[in-house]
C-alpha cells in the first residue's frame, strides 16, 4: 500500500488520466463512486465491501489506464436536427440575472464548471445505482414561455429515442470561459443519450469531443459522447447558452419512472 504522499501523487496522475482537475479528488464520495465503477467495469464483480476509502482510491489509480484502454467511441458528435429556438433565446436574453443565480452548487462543487451559470429544469442524481427507481424533480421556476418550448423539444427527443429524460437545463458559459478537458466516466454517463442544443452562441465557441472539434449554429442538436476527453470554450464577447437533455433509454429504466413538481428552488442542480 503507497504511503498517503505516495498516493497524492498517483492520484495526481489519475487525475490527468481523468482529463479533469486535482480538486475532484477531494470529495471522497465522488472518487470512491468513480473508484466502485471502474472496479466493477475491469473485475467485473463488485468492489469487496470492507475496502476503505484510501484503498478505492488506490485501486481506482490502479484500474483507470485499463478501463480507459478498453473503451471505444462510435462517434463525437451524432447530428439530430435544428429547432427553432428563437423564442427560447428571446426569453433566456431578457430573463431576470437572478434566475441564474438560484442554484450555484454545480459551478462551486465541479471546478471545472466554475464559468458556467445553471438554470435547472430536471434533476435527477448522477449517482444512481443499477436498480435505484426513477425519480426525476422538475422545476417550477422557469418562466412558462421558455418552459412551454423546452418541454415541446424534450417531448420530442424522447419520443423519437425511446426514453425518458434525467436531467435538462441551460447552462451559460461565459465570454473567456472555458470548460477544460476532461471525462465523465460514471455509470450514468455510460447509460443515458445526452444531447446538447445551442440556444445562444458565438463563431468563436469551440466545442470539443475526441479529435472533432465542433462550432454549433444555435438551434443545432447533436448527441455527443461526454464519456470521452471533452472540453468548450467560448473566445467570443457574448454567452453561450446551450439546452442539455439527457435521454435514458426505456432498456435501461429497470423499474419505475415519476416525475415530481417541486416547489422549491434549492432541489435543483445539485447533483449535475
Amino acid at each position: 500500500m503507497f504511503t498517503k504522499e505516495e498516493l497524492k501523487d498517483r492520484l495526481k496522475i489519475t487525475a490527468q488520466l481523468l482529463n479533469s482537475s486535482e480538486k475532484s479528488f477531494k470529495d471522497d464520495d465522488f472518487t470512491t463512486r468513480i473508484a466502485e465503477e471502474v472496479w466493477l467495469e475491469v473485475k467485473g464483480y463488485p468492489i469487496p465491501e470492507h475496502f476503505t476509502v484510501e484503498e478505492k482510491k488506490y485501486w481506482l489509480t490502479e484500474l483507470m489506464p485499463i478501463a480507459r484502454s478498453r473503451r471505444k467511441s462510435e462517434f463525437n458528435f451524432k447530428f439530430y436536427k435544428k429547432f427553432d429556438v428563437s423564442e427560447i433565446k428571446k426569453e433566456l436574453l431578457q430573463l431576470d440575472p437572478k434566475f441564474w443565480k438560484i442554484n450555484q452548487h454545480r459551478q462551486k462543487s465541479y471546478y471545472i464548471h466554475k464559468d458556467t451559470e445553471t438554470l435547472g429544469n430536471t434533476l435527477f442524481s448522477m449517482f444512481y445505482r443499477e436498480n435505484d427507481p426513477f425519480i426525476v424533480k422538475k422545476n417550477n421556476f422557469i418562466p412558462k414561455p421558455i418552459q412551454i418550448k423546452t418541454d415541446e423539444i424534450i417531448s420530442e427527443l424522447e419520443n423519437e429515442f425511446d426514453g425518458k429524460v434525467l436531467i435538462s437545463g441551460y447552462t451559460k458559459l461565459m465570454p473567456g470561459g472555458l470548460i477544460p478537458p476532461h471525462v465523465d466516466d460514471i455509470l450514468y454517463f455510460k447509460k443515458v443519450k445526452r444531447f446538447q442544443i445551442a440556444v445562444y452562441t458565438n463563431p468563436c465557441v469551440y466545442f470539443n469531443v475526441g479529435s472533432e472539434n465542433k462550432v454549433f449554429e444555435e438551434g443545432e442538436c447533436c448527441q455527443i459522447d461526454n464519456t470521452i476527453i471533452h472540453s468548450v470554450e467560448n473566445r467570443g464577447e457574448t454567452p453561450r447558452i446551450n439546452l442539455i437533455v439527457d435521454i435514458m433509454p426505456w432498456e435501461n429504466i429497470k423499474g419505475d419512472y415519476t416525475i415530481k413538481e417541486s416547489r422549491k428552488s434549492k432541489d435543483y442542480f445539485n447533483d449535475t
